[in-house]
């Protein structure tokens, strides 16, 4: 992530999960039924579920604008691939393990759930239809690479209360000091920048010492 998210999170103590239909603007596919499927899932919902009702073809794939995520690389190393994809310009990666998650995640208000990604060629539809999670926890095999862990968080409506379907992102409080583990500024930064990092961390998370990723370190011959 970069600096300034880092500064947020570490800051206000919250996560940010982002709304699953925005996220289409980088990935088209994210939580979205192809349209030849939709005559096949429409049945799937009983006798309401006609394949030629607009209605019907809007809520099967509506169901994301109600989904937040929050995501994860799963690895036990670093990937020059996701420092490039995602912290091009000199960021960091924290650091975690999914017993620290549930640990910094356990007094939040809202219900969350959290898998890995089942990379998938999308030419079938999820397995139940009928839960916003079940588009959540899915993606293009093209993403494979990814390796991705998501935290995800579904706010339906409430009858009769006025309700923004498309938010940006929600937040939600977290224990930072249970959730971080280390903190590594991205390969190849300044030094200037990993130690801007440690006055921002000696300020709030002085326990914890950041340290600059190795990746780019020449090897001793």
């Amino acid at each position: 992530m970069d600096i300034p998210k880092f500064i947020d999170l570490i800051s206000t103590r919250e996560l940010n999960f982002a709304n699953l239909a925005l996220m289409r603007a980088t990935d088209p596919r994210e939580g979205v039924i192809p349209r030849d499927l939709i005559p096949a899932v429409a049945l799937k919902l009983g006798p309401l579920g006609l394949p030629d009702n607009p209605t019907i073809q809007r809520l099967i794939n509506n169901k994301a604008d109600y989904v937040y995520v929050n995501s994860w690389h799963l690895n036990e190393e670093e990937s020059m691939a996701m420092w490039r994809l995602y912290s091009p310009n000199h960021g960091i990666a924290i650091r975690s393990t999914f017993e620290r998650l549930h640990s910094a995640l356990q007094d939040a208000e809202s219900e969350i759930s959290a898998g890995m990604i089942a990379y998938e060629d999308m030419t079938a539809p999820p397995p139940n239809v009928s839960d916003p999670l079940s588009y959540a926890f899915r993606k293009h095999a093209a993403y494979r690479d990814e390796h991705e862990m998501r935290l995800a968080v579904v706010e339906t409506p409430t009858m009769g209360v006025a309700f923004d379907p498309h938010p940006v992102s929600i937040r939600i409080r977290v224990d930072v000091d249970a959730l971080i583990d280390q903190v590594v500024v991205a390969p190849g930064a300044p030094a200037y920048l990993l130690a801007a990092v440690r006055t921002v961390m000696n300020h709030w998370l002085p326990e914890i010492h950041p340290l600059p990723s190795n990746l780019l370190t020449p090897l001793a011959y």
